[in-house]
């Protein structure tokens, strides 16, 4: 009898980039690990993260994973509600200061050196207008530091979503 053979591939690769002479394999995000994140976050200040929580894993989920990704120009890094990714090596200094914030930066930049990247997440709202960085604020420095520019994944916020914090 023969068993049927298989081969496991531990690292799914999304899509592969160049960024100024770089190759990088961009990962699509781990969701369940974000959602983590997300539920870790405080809650309480009509922010992005309590209308992601009153939804639940599985409605956030549902609506993350219709995203792709895009690139992020330094520009538009700079119009990102919660980071300061748009002034590079200033917004890396910073997270130096954050809990655990040298660990982080490690694993990132680990991943660029490998040449694999898990895409940072971020919510999009009133087409692109508002745009709010969920998960990967490290990654998305460093790329922003490296390159000029970064990719993430991007997702639309449906405005009956959007409107959640208003009930």
């Amino acid at each position: 009898m023969k068993i049927a053979e298989f081969q496991l591939k531990p690292f799914v690769f999304y899509k592969k980039q160049n960024i100024k002479g770089t190759d990088i394999d961009f990962q699509k995000p781990n969701f369940t690990n974000e959602w983590g994140e997300i539920y870790k976050a405080p809650k309480g200040k009509k922010t992005v993260i309590d209308t992601f929580t009153k939804l639940g894993f599985a409605k956030w989920v549902g609506i993350a994973k219709k995203g792709g990704m895009v690139k992020v120009t330094k520009s538009e890094a700079k119009k990102i509600e919660n980071t300061n990714a748009g002034n590079g090596l200033v917004g890396w200094n910073e997270i130096k200061g954050y809990p655990d914030g040298l660990n982080k930066q490690k694993r990132a930049q680990a991943q660029l050196d490998l040449g694999e990247i898990e895409l940072p997440i971020l919510a999009s709202y009133d087409n692109g207008d508002y745009r709010f960085l969920i998960a990967g604020n490290t990654r998305f420095t460093l790329q922003i530091k490296t390159f000029g520019e970064g990719y993430v994944w991007q997702f639309d916020v449906p405005d009956k979503v959007a409107n959640l914090l208003e009930e």
